[in-house]
């Protein structure tokens, strides 16, 4: 199992210190067993028949052999500390809650995920204070997959270098493993469709990002780590890592496909800022981006307008689905467009709540009916993406005034996830909605957290101008939220409103947000300018 790039040293023979000891204290015990009795032995067989002293001979035996056995046991016991798999399990106990219960099988196997996912590790011989690993997975979704990473711990001891090997793993290995298995992006993760610039090309998968602490240098940030990579077109799922070192102003680059060497080994890459830095970003993927299969999509989109099965035939409001806690997921406006769909769908269905938005945006760019939509948007507020409340809140207004369904879930998501568009709705309804919601003064804090950036704008710049346009704050709102949401031609610009950023561009979706909020400001400031400004009755 040759690993490829800085990481190879020359290889030297390992000595398995504890396991010596281990035989050496287990024959000292056997020795002193044998010298305690042979005088008791000798002097019991001349004066007992030979049966006896057999039985007795037995006896000792069989003690001695009892008393070895729990001296190699306490030693193994303590060897638990020095053994990699008994260790990494310990370090896992925090994250029982995504990885499950975690099960040590002798010293080399864990099993995660209620032993969906097995994890065998293998120990190699120690390199110049280098722990060297291989980490092979085998997941009873793809049991023709064999994903192998190759793992350092660097240290000057033991326990330093399993330290650092353990720490390595969980930041790095097991967030896209776990994420690839879960088809939902866990801990750290990132998901990729084989566009991005973290992602293996023309593969669906889950990277992170540069270890140790992130990009090591600006000049990698837009620089794709897998470009030039030929992945394995089998379809199965594959571990594959990057390796770059800062070496005389430039980096060199080695890429491993699990744990294997691939022809990118020391390729000199980019000019770097920094020099004697070693950096290493690993990546999951399995199948072939499915965008341009026609057949994958269209197949989709009939799942969506029947209305997928295996969701909810009823329609609850969002403000009573909203979970305990929200993700913190990132998404792409790409992910499930064309025949990624289905994929996204796939995904949904397994309780991924950002691949329930993605397909939600996906098809509602096509000709679907809305319910189907609505549906998906619905789904990922359940699992708990803010904005898919949003949405699925938004949804309910098309054609009609806010409801007070609409009014309390824009309430709770801008309150408890600082949701953009929510934030953006539910002040504009306090700004403009019915007399028995409106709230002049809690409007600003609102559009506040829906843009930050507000917050610098200067009270009553906007006297004139703006000012009128407060008075017809109706026609300002049907302009600022009207948007890009042209999907759904009977829409009203109230319902398009938050969902103006389910159609735009890719970048951050706060932009549209943000400019929509700076708008209702500004009419704010227009109407406590005008109230300051007319006469007080005495």
């Amino acid at each position: 199992m040759p690993c490829a790039g800085p990481e190879r040293e020359t290889r030297r023979a390992a000595l398995n210190v504890s396991a010596s000891k281990a035989a050496q204290q287990t024959a000292a015990w056997r020795i002193e067993c044998f010298d305690i009795a042979r005088p008791v032995l000798q002097r019991r067989a001349v004066v007992r028949p030979e049966t006896e002293a057999r039985l007795v001979v037995g006896f000792v035996i069989a003690i001695c052999l009892a008393l070895a056995a729990f001296v190699v046991h306490a030693l193994r016991g303590v060897r638990n500390d020095e053994n990699f798999a008994h260790v990494l399990a310990a370090a896992l106990q925090p994250y029982e809650s995504t990885v499950g219960k975690v099960r040590v099988a002798g010293d080399e196997e864990l099993a995660l995920l209620d032993g969906e996912l097995r994890l065998s590790i293998t120990q190699l011989p120690t390199e110049r204070q280098r722990a060297h690993f291989h980490v092979r997975a085998r997941w009873t979704g793809s049991p023709r997959s064999n994903p192998e990473a190759c793992l350092m711990g660097v240290g000057p001891d033991e326990r330093a270098q399993f330290a650092n090997a353990q720490l390595v793993f969980i930041e790095n290995i097991l967030p896209p493993l776990l994420s690839i298995v879960r088809k939902t992006p866990l801990l750290s993760a990132t998901p990729f469709h084989g566009t991005e610039a973290w992602s293996v090309p023309d593969r669906r998968g889950y990277s992170v990002g540069y270890s140790p602490g992130g990009s090591p240098g600006p000049e990698l940030n837009d620089i794709p780590p897998f470009t030039g990579l030929t992945p394995p077109a089998d379809g199965l799922l594959h571990i594959a890592k990057v390796v770059l070192l800062a070496e005389n102003g430039h980096w060199l680059r080695t890429i491993e496909i699990d744990g294997q060497a691939t022809p990118i080994v020391d390729q000199v890459w980019a000019e770097a800022s920094v020099n004697g830095v070693l950096a290493l970003q690993f990546a999951a993927f399995e199948a072939h981006d499915a965008i341009e299969d026609e057949a994958r999509r269209r197949a989709a989109l009939v799942e969506v307008e029947r209305g997928p099965a295996w969701l909810p035939l009823e329609d609850p409001c969002p403000a009573d689905l909203l979970p305990a806690s929200f993700r913190s997921e990132s998404y792409s406006i790409e992910a499930c467009r064309g025949g990624r769909l289905r994929d996204c769908l796939d995904e949904c269905r397994r309780g991924s709540a950002v691949s329930c938005y993605g397909a939600a945006l996906g098809a509602q760019r096509e000709p679907v009916r809305a319910a189907g939509v609505q549906k998906l948007f619905l789904e990922a507020c359940r699992l708990g993406f803010a904005s898919g409340c949003t949405n699925g809140a938004a949804g309910r207004l098309l054609g009609a005034p806010m409801d007070d369904c609409s009014f309390r879930t824009f309430d709770a998501v801008c309150t408890r996830a600082r949701d953009p568009w929510a934030c953006t709705m539910f002040g504009r309804e306090l700004l403009h909605g019915v007399a028995s919601r409106r709230d002049l003064g809690r409007v600003r804090a609102v559009l506040v957290d829906s843009c930050p950036e507000a917050a610098a704008s200067d009270r009553g710049n906007a006297v004139g101008d703006e000012a009128d346009a407060g008075k017809d704050g109706d026609a300002v709102g049907e302009a600022d939220f009207g948007g890009e949401a042209d999907a759904r031609d009977d829409a009203s610009a109230r319902g398009e409103g938050a969902q103006a950023f389910a159609t735009g561009a890719e970048e951050a979706i706060e932009d549209p947000a943000c400019t929509a909020a700076k708008r209702l400001l500004e009419e704010l400031d227009g109407i406590e300018s005008a109230a300051a400004e007319s006469p007080r009755t005495p």
